[in-house]
């Protein structure tokens, strides 16, 4: 992967006192440099795609992980525009796989549902409950945003119908 990197301006740091912020595109995520600092916001954190807020006259970078959001400021609209494009294409490429397995997950324990369901004997709680807790698992997996930005409508359908099953697990038993 090229790296890809951007400089907010100095004249934002000078103004508003914003500290010099160096953004790379690395191969494990996106790379904060803070002056003396180097932080690497890894792929598999972030949860939902990065945003442009765009300013006046400069811009920020918002990114989202399950816990908190970090917002890097002083980029003009055009270097941003262009990084935000590459770190969404490094994002998708890093998530694409995983949604992969989930899909194939979630088609097997679809299967299995459907046979849970249809069996003629009865079936103990226990065995509903192990199969609404991998459910859930699955259903969690991915964030629910790139899920919905990258993922195929068959994927989604899939995840949806798990979800309902989680839903109405104890009724159709």
């Amino acid at each position: 992967m090229n790296t890809f990197e951007i400089r907010n301006n100095w004249l934002t740091n000078l103004l508003f006192g914003h500290p010099p912020s160096v953004l790379t595109l690395h191969s494990k995520g996106l790379q904060i440099s803070d002056g003396n600092k180097k932080v690497i916001l890894p792929f598999n954190r972030m949860s939902s795609l990065p945003q442009i807020r765009r300013r006046l006259f400069w811009s920020h970078l918002s990114v989202s992980t399950a816990k908190k959001s970090y917002l890097y400021k002083g980029f003009s609209v055009s270097q941003l525009r262009q990084f935000s494009l590459a770190l969404n294409d490094a994002l998708k490429c890093h998530v694409q796989p995983q949604l992969q397995a989930e899909y194939k997950e979630a088609k097997q324990l679809k299967t299995e549902i459907r046979s849970f369901l249809d069996a003629s004997a009865y079936r103990r709680h226990s065995q509903s409950r192990a199969l609404i807790t991998r459910c859930r698992q699955l259903v969690t997996k991915t964030s629910v945003p790139l899920r919905e930005h990258f993922a195929t409508s068959a994927h989604l359908s899939a995840i949806k119908s798990l979800a309902d099953f989680v839903a109405t697990a104890e009724e159709k038993r």
